[in-house]
């Protein structure tokens, strides 16, 4: 697995963000290819550099893109996901590991969804982890 941006914690143009988004679908493909989300209690090489990239990727975002407040294409995700298995937010919330009031401040866009949960919203409910990665 190839790694960027080592040692770095702060991004802050354009070029370096684009650089960052482009390596993190890599590592999701390779990752979803090489069966390393398989288990969405793992921690390995895949999920740790992902998951450190994201923050780069969120604070670059929060600094310096003015992104509009609108409904987040995860959230969306998980909704359909829910009615196609005719789940309830609790029943859910069971199956990824939180309770069902932090469910339901993850769907409200309240609360921010951890590596734990992106790799159970994967396992579990079938989310695209691109999508789980782009608006997570």
């Amino acid at each position: 697995m190839k790694k960027i941006l080592e040692g770095v914690t702060r991004i802050t143009t354009p070029i370096e963000f684009d650089l960052l988004t482009h390596h993190i679908e890599t590592l999701i493909q390779e990752a979803t290819s090489g069966g390393h989300f398989a288990n969405p209690n793992a921690s390995n090489e895949y999920t740790q550099e992902i998951a450190r990239l994201g923050k780069i990727g969120a604070r670059y975002e929060d600094e310096f893109l003015n992104l509009s407040i609108n409904r987040n294409p995860l959230l969306d995700e998980l909704d359909v996901a829910l009615k196609l298995r005719g789940l309830t937010q609790k029943k859910a919330a069971a199956l990824i590991g939180v309770t069902e009031p932090t469910f339901s401040a993850v769907l409200r866009g309240k609360k921010y969804i951890t590596m734990r949960m992106a790799k159970r919203m994967y396992s579990e409910l079938q989310i695209n982890p691109q999508v789980i990665l782009q608006y997570a």
